[in-house]
């Protein structure tokens, strides 16, 4: 247990201190100092003396999507909130990156209005979804 948390924490990581109470607030304040969202985050809750070995980082990408869920897509997109979601795709794509819950509010007319319109056409998509690999026969690829 302790090697796997070693190599999960070499390295540069991303601290944040969170709010239980109001995680999307802080969530997004804290977002705007992250130079690189793809590094490890190491989440410590206000209060709470838990080590982050992934429990508390899950824990957060969880309270946040549930209250970004609530907020921001519960009734439908708000225009007037334009700024914060980007830091909600950040959120989105942190999730991913970081073993944490992906959103899962994402409704089927959402996802329609984001890829399947004029301004976003499947060849762009499919470009910005293109892979990089590392070169060949190193370990990461």
């Amino acid at each position: 247990m302790a090697d796997a948390w070693m190599s999960e924490h070499v390295g540069d990581t991303n601290f944040m201190g969170v709010d239980r109470d109001n995680v999307l607030e802080i969530t997004f304040d804290e977002l705007r100092s992250v130079e690189d969202p793809r590094i490890t985050f190491q989440v410590e809750f206000y209060g709470e003396q838990a080590e982050d070995i992934g429990g508390p980082r899950k824990e957060w990408i969880r309270l946040f999507n549930q209250q970004n869920k609530a907020k921001y897509f519960d009734h439908g997109l708000k225009e007037r909130l334009a700024e914060d979601y980007n830091f909600v795709g950040q959120m989105a794509a942190i999730a991913l990156l970081q073993n944490g819950q992906a959103p899962k509010y994402f409704s089927e007319e959402l996802l329609n209005d984001i890829f399947v319109s004029d301004e976003l056409a499947i060849p762009l998509i499919l470009h910005l979804l293109k892979p990089t690999f590392s070169e060949e026969g190193s370990n990461s690829l």
